[in-house]
């Protein structure tokens, strides 16, 4: 009744509350997502300026032969992991390729759900035998892999830029 009275209003409001869901799904449990969804920008598509100053999250796959080696080698997240493109290749060393059990929960309102990842010990194998090859590719046999994130500091007037803060390794064991 009431939509056939106010149509267009009625529309609005329906439209409304479908965009809003995911919206509050997101501002809920960041780790939680819908999709398709309409989101504001976030990621890294968003860049933190601070004083007319960029702050950019950089993220490098570093190659060694030895933990504490200066013989080691920045490769790109392309080069590293072909055919897989360079987007998923940055979470899936921030996840250390799925090597590692991963443990979210999704709280929602009254909804309580543990989503634990489940390894599979084939995939596993496979997956050690990947990064193996990949570093064997790259004439690393015996190397490790190291997932390093630092943020860098990027001024556009001088175009100069430094690290700032801590920098975070992430030894990826796949041995």
């Amino acid at each position: 009744m009431l939509i056939k009275k106010y149509p267009f209003s009625s529309l609005s409001i329906i439209v409304s509350i479908i965009l809003f869901i995911p919206f509050v799904l997101k501002k809920l449990n960041k780790d939680f997502e819908p999709f398709p969804a309409v989101i504001f920008p976030s990621g890294s598509s968003k860049l933190k300026i601070k004083n007319k100053k960029i702050i950019i999250n950089s993220q490098k796959l570093i190659v060694s032969s030895y933990p504490e080696s200066k013989d080691s080698i920045i490769v790109t997240f392309d080069e590293f992991c072909k055919p897989i493109h360079a987007t998923f290749c940055r979470q899936l060393a921030k996840d250390h390729f799925g090597l590692l059990k991963k443990n979210t929960t999704l709280d929602f309102i009254f909804f309580n759900k543990n989503l634990s990842s489940k390894i599979i010990y084939e995939n596993k194998i496979i997956t050690k035998k990947y990064i193996s090859t990949r570093l064997e590719n790259l004439g690393y046999k015996n190397g490790q892999l190291i997932f390093r994130k630092q943020k860098i500091l990027f001024d556009p007037e001088t175009k100069i830029s430094h690290p700032i803060g801590k920098t975070k390794d992430k030894i990826i064991n796949f041995k």
